[in-house]
C-alpha cells in the first residue's frame, strides 16, 4: 500500500512540477545532485538545470536524463514535428 501511495504522490509531481520530478528521478537513479549528474555527462550543471527548466534544448543532455530516469523521451519533453527541407 506504500508504495502504491508513493507511486500516486510521484504522479502527481509529474503532472504538476515537471522539473522538480525530473530532479526526484534523478536523485532516486543515482544522482543526488544536478552536479554529479553533470560531471557523468561532461557537461555544466548550468546547462542541466537550463535543460530541465526548460530554458535551453539540448537532445543529448535530454535523451541522457530520459534514459537515466527510465522513463520514455515523450514523457518527459513535448516533441516538435520537425520540418523538413524541400
Amino acid at each position: 500500500m506504500r508504495t502504491m501511495v508513493n507511486i500516486a504522490k510521484l504522479e502527481d509531481l509529474k503532472k504538476e512540477n515537471k522539473p522538480q520530478y525530473i530532479r526526484l528521478l534523478l536523485g532516486i537513479n543515482g544522482f543526488p545532485t544536478l552536479v554529479s549528474f553533470a560531471k557523468h555527462l561532461r557537461v555544466t550543471p548550468e546547462l542541466i538545470s537550463m535543460v530541465i527548466r526548460r530554458k535551453a534544448e539540448s537532445r543529448p543532455v535530454q535523451t541522457a536524463i530520459a534514459k537515466v530516469c527510465g522513463v520514455p523521451y515523450e514523457d518527459l519533453w513535448e516533441t516538435k514535428a520537425r520540418r523538413r527541407a524541400a
